[in-house]
């Protein structure tokens, strides 16, 4: 769970410092990148929900 989070939120960081600007304008550049950071977001909830329920009955 921990590296879809991390590939999902890092990605768009990587995207970003290595593309060029033609590139960062693009609607798909900005999609995939918003679509990256959206599932990295979501990862991240659903494994924190996880995580919670676990430590709440031991």
């Amino acid at each position: 769970m921990f590296s879809t989070v991390g590939f999902d939120l890092f990605i768009p960081v990587l995207m970003n410092q290595f593309s060029s600007v033609k590139l960062k304008h693009s609607s798909t550049f900005i999609a995939g990148s918003a679509v990256l950071t959206l599932l990295g977001v979501m990862s991240l909830i659903m494994f924190t929900l996880y995580a919670g329920q676990m430590t709440r009955f031991k």
